[in-house]
């Protein structure tokens, strides 16, 4: 059994990516707030499995590295890692007594329920049930780890499993690509000529552009709340996107 410590010394720390930077500096000027926070509820109606769900869960940590990744600070730096701890249990929520607007204001109060960024997980998946039939998983995860579409490869992931496993067929839990290599690929463009020849660049680029296109005006005071707008697509974009 490991030490604390040997276990930490065993941890590979990596830098955060500039995508990742920005989030942060974000979250440090604005603590507290749940604006980076991506929630989505994954709706199963019929041939609800409980334990099918639990499984899905357990193997989409182990094939999605990125959700068990940690930020954490060392020597003033902000830098993450990735842990190999897969969550214990699932917390389990049952809404069978309970009305569509009472669910859907659980939704809404975990949407709006910020992360601890440093040193805590940035995934939280909580499995809910609505009737004997009907049921899903509700999923949080903070911007910094995930984006739409990691987010969406990780939610077809669970759907895939979930019907392999009605049909009596085995979950696929193999490893899936690493963020690790677009840090390490950024750090290796960050250190080479051609990006001090791009830096360049853009430098000659802005260097002539006035102060003056940047007027004073009045207007609402800036505020990191917004409000989020939406549009139904038609089948055919969607399947086309």
């Amino acid at each position: 059994m490991y030490g604390e410590d040997t276990m930490t010394d065993q941890l590979e720390y990596l830098p955060l990516s500039s995508s990742q930077m920005n989030i942060w500096n974000l979250e440090m000027a604005h603590p507290g707030l749940p604006m980076n926070n991506i929630c989505t509820a994954l709706k199963i109606e019929g041939n609800l499995n409980l334990e099918y769900l639990q499984t899905c869960i357990d193997h989409a940590f182990r094939a999605f590295p990125s959700l068990r990744t940690r930020i954490t600070v060392r020597d003033g730096k902000p830098c993450q890692f990735v842990t190999e701890d897969i969550p214990f249990g699932t917390a389990f929520f049952d809404f069978t007594e309970t009305d569509d607007q009472g669910i859907t204001a659980w939704f809404q109060s975990v949407a709006r329920e910020h992360f601890i960024l440093p040193d805590h997980p940035l995934c939280q998946m909580m499995i809910f049930k609505t009737s004997e039939n009907s049921g899903g998983i509700l999923t949080r995860v903070h911007h910094i780890i995930a984006d739409a579409w990691s987010h969406a490869l990780v939610t077809n992931h669970i759907i895939h499993n979930y019907f392999q496993l009605l049909s009596g067929l085995e979950g696929d839990q193999t490893p899936t690509g690493s963020y690790e290599e677009h840090i390490l690929n950024e750090q290796k463009y960050l250190q080479s000529k051609a990006f001090e020849k791009d830096k360049k660049f853009w430098k000659d680029i802005l260097k002539d552009i006035s102060p003056g296109l940047a007027k004073e005006h009045q207007c609402a005071l800036l505020s990191p709340v917004g409000l989020r707008k939406s549009c139904r697509l038609s089948n055919r974009l969607n399947r086309l996107i």
